[in-house]
């Protein structure tokens, strides 16, 4: 099973708590306070001893910057997680509960995430607070990167960008008999120990070693977050009614590493703690050893016992989902007594079970944001599993450790001490969920199309006339004005004059003229300023934003008036960074209000910018929830501290009639040829790893060529979307030449294949593969390929990838043609 590790190539965009906030006051928005010490030019991150680099990206050591009071801290419903310097996320908690057993507060959050955003109550945040030791510790998942946060025996905190195994558990164990043994029959009959809500509670309790809980900084809270992730992840899959909670936690001095021996001999462990606290689930958290095979975590499929490494606190999820009795992605001859038992891998998400890169079990009802879903009914439907095995789960051992409604009617124990203690719980819980969500999120999918369009503009400036009238008038006027105009105009007006510009467009003063309409976004300290620039028609003014914060600081602005449904618009604007800049991205996105009072964004383009003007472009259709009763267009997007340029921002109806003048085919056949000699022609980084930019270091025709670099897995390398592009059941030859250069020690495989997605599901189809021999020459790939979908064909995407880790490799002349 291959652990998808998330490498950042942008960290975020934007989170529905700025939205909203930025809704709410529609033009005057500031930003909220920062979780930690602030990122400055000289910060530096912490130094990460060779063993660390196994499983960490990056660190740094800050000071906590939230309020107390009585001496307790105070966590905040909306915050700014400023973690490392380019990736700062805005926090919204979304729910809060407190420990039944421990004096620990829970915090369910959500940062923006792309694929998630239209379900209701989704989180992919968690911070849990030891109100006795004042500490706190926290796991943030992103689309891109997971972080942690842990305190410190100094009083401060560290911030951990996580590197991710490749292997969660190399192979699955099943349950050994002494752990099923008590199972057995009981299936159909378990009646499940539930609350009086009817909720089915399954007791946890949780060991360290004595270096693991040094490591975590606060034993109690971090155990509570690894309950809370399970419980999170639960309820993102549509699971209401299970949940896992902490009933005790011990230390050990045994740390024989992360292996699977141990799975046998925690509850020896810990003997004396799980009597007195009866959990139907034991884990211990380990440090990592050299010990042989050696995992993030074990688990027996049925079993109840886990073992995981601290640096992977998410990767205990997918151990309990082993615990249930779910395996890894999809293999015939282990789908016997529950075939549906396992993850899911829909090209884009991976379930707990199957990658465990995004917080759900299988459930084929979910769907992300492309509209894939997160499982399949036959094969990959583990909350199913979850639901059928809670009862059984949950009645492992009889809880001693009463539920919080056994309080008033406390019958846990059929043959009860008849000398009972009259303090039997001095310190009820004195708080229940005192916010269970008073903000739904109401907002949809906000991003159905987040890449531009890759087509550049079809109609460059066209050459200016070089031949200058051959007949000039053969009588001048021999006699000149005795009396010419004395006023003659002293200050024409120098700057260009752009009409096809102004004409039909609904934002105000496009070519930045004048200010006015424009609003600074989002953080109040920004500036705007007019840079002038020099062109054939004149003087041309430019938007310059300056000291920007956070990505999303740049410029917004009310249109002229409401987008209207099913009607076609198309965006434009210019953008560019400083001279000398490096190359960064350029966002665009639409803040819409409905009749409803609802704010929620669209994103409209996305792409890579520098120093070079570069035109983001987009055709689209609101996505209208209800009536469109204002729009704003928001342009953002490189990094913090860099300066955006923005010129020429146009949105405008488009015209029914047909186009007068249409980019011509040189070839009929030809559906494609891309040489990046100018842009990456709409191409990206597959799955978002790695790093894809042009090149001029070396290429097999022109200037440029495209390079993929920082990879951390095979399957990192290039994709292009074309859904637009390819026909189905037409017959189709690829081409393209590759490269691994200079630095490569050893050929490589390379890897071309096409991910599409039908009425049947996804499916991947190999186009063709290659050795590539070490060497700076290129070699040609072709292949001839004929899509044949089932039914409709819903998305289609081709990808290039291959290469072993860390060897990067160069792409040039990749040609499409109908055969």
């Amino acid at each position: 099973m291959r652990q998808k590790n998330k490498k950042s190539p942008i960290t975020m965009l934007l989170s529905a708590a700025l939205i909203s906030q930025a809704a709410a006051t529609a033009i005057s928005v500031s930003a909220t306070e920062t979780l930690f010490s602030p990122i400055n030019q000289s910060y530096q991150e912490n130094s990460i001893s060779k063993l660390e680099a196994e499983y960490i990206q990056a660190q740094r050591e800050v000071d906590l910057q939230l309020d107390t009071v009585n001496g307790k801290i105070v966590f905040p419903e909306q915050t700014t997680l400023n973690l490392f310097s380019g990736e700062s996320f805005n926090l919204q908690v979304k729910r809060r509960e407190q420990s039944t057993t421990n004096n620990v507060e829970i915090i369910y959050g959500y940062v923006f995430d792309s694929g998630f955003d239209h379900i209701k109550n989704y989180s992919n945040v968690i911070f849990t607070i030891n109100h006795d030791t004042n500490k706190l510790t926290g796991l943030i998942e992103t689309e891109y990167d997971s972080y942690l946060i842990r305190p410190n025996e100094n009083g401060r905190y560290t911030i951990i960008k996580q590197q991710m195994p490749e292997m969660l558990d190399q192979h699955v164990l099943p349950a050994q008999d002494w752990q099923v043994a008590e199972f057995k029959g009981r299936s159909k009959t378990a009646k499940g120990e539930t609350d009086k809500k009817g909720n089915f509670i399954i007791d946890v309790y949780l060991g360290f070693s004595k270096q693991a809980a040094t490591k975590v900084g606060d034993p109690k809270a971090e155990a509570e977050k690894y309950v809370a992730s399970v419980n999170s992840g639960l309820k993102n899959s549509g699971v209401n009614n299970i949940k896992l909670r902490l009933v005790g936690i011990g230390i050990t001095d045994q740390n024989p590493g992360i292996i699977s021996k141990v799975l046998g001999q925690v509850e020896k462990w810990f003997a004396a703690d799980i009597e007195k606290y009866a959990p139907d689930l034991v884990g211990v958290v380990q440090m990592p050893t050299k010990a042989p095979n050696s995992a993030a975590g074990w688990a027996g499929v049925t079993g109840y016992t886990q073992v995981v490494g601290a640096p992977w606190p998410n990767a205990w999820r997918h151990e309990v989902g082993h615990n249930v009795g779910g395996w890894h992605c999809y293999e015939a001859d282990k789908a016997k007594r529950w075939p549906y038992a396992f993850g899911y891998n829909n090209g884009k998400t991976r379930t707990h079970m199957c990658g465990n890169s995004s917080n759900f079990f299988s459930n084929p009802n979910i769907k992300d944001a492309n509209g894939l879903p997160l499982g399949d009914k036959n094969t990959a439907n583990l909350t199913r599993l979850w639901k059928e095995r809670a009862a059984e789960i949950s009645s492992k051992r009889k809880h001693t450790v009463p539920f919080p409604d056994d309080i008033n009617n406390p019958k846990p124990d059929p043959k009860p001490d008849p000398k009972p203690d009259p303090k039997p719980d001095p310190k009820p819980d004195p708080k229940p969920d005192p916010k269970p969500d008073p903000k739904p999120d109401p907002k949809p999918d906000p991003k159905p199309d987040p890449k531009p369009d890759p087509k550049p503009d079809p109609k460059p400036d066209p050459k200016p006339d070089p031949k200058p009238d051959p007949k000039p008038d053969p009588k001048p006027d021999p006699k000149p004005d005795p009396k010419p105009d004395p006023k003659p105009d002293p200050k024409p007006d120098p700057m260009c004059k752009k009409p096809d510009l102004v004409k039909d467009n609904l934002i105000r003063e496009p070519d930045f003229n004048g200010l006015k309409p424009w609003k600074r976004f989002y953080t109040k300290s920004i500036k705007h300023a007019v840079e002038q620039m020099k062109k054939d028609c004149g003087l041309d003014n430019w938007l310059k934003v300056t000291d920007r914060k956070q990505y999303y600081d740049g410029a917004l602005q009310k249109l002229a008036k409401p987008l209207e449904e099913n009607k076609e618009y198309l965006f434009s604007a210019k953008v560019k960074l400083p001279k000398g800049a490096k190359k960064d991205l350029a966002m665009v996105t639409l803040l819409l209000k409905n009749d409803l009072g609802a704010y929620y964004y669209q994103y409209l383009a996305i792409n890579q910018v520098d120093e070079n003007v570069k035109e983001l472009k987009k055709q689209f259709k609101v996505n209208a929830l209800g009536k469109i009763t204002a729009a704003y267009i928001v342009l953002f997007g490189p990094k913090a501290d860099k300066a955006l340029l923005i010129d020429e921002v146009k949105i405008s109806p488009v015209n029914d009639k047909p186009n007068p003048d249409p980019d011509p085919k040189p070839d009929d056949n030809q559906v494609f040829e891309h040489n990046f000699e100018n842009d990456l022609n709409g191409w990206q980084s597959a799955f978002k790893m790695g790093k894809l930019e042009r090149t001029n270091k070396m290429s097999q025709q022109g200037q440029w060529s495209v390079q993929v670099t920082d990879r951390n897995h095979w399957y990192a390398g290039l994709s292009l979307k074309t859904n637009d592009t390819l026909k189905a059941n037409t017959d189709y030859k690829l081409s393209l030449s590759a490269s691994l250069g200079e630095e490569a020690k050893f050929g490589q495989m390379l890897d071309v294949q096409l991910f599409y997605v039908d009425d049947d599901g996804y499916h991947w189809q190999r186009i063709n593969n290659m050795k590539l021999p070490k060497g700076d020459k290129w070699y040609e790939l072709a292949a001839d390929f004929n899509l044949k979908p089932k039914g409709k064909l819903k998305t289609a995407e081709l990808y290039i990838f291959g290469p072993e880790p860390k060897v990067d490799f160069y792409v040039d002349s990749i040609k499409l043609e109908k055969k």
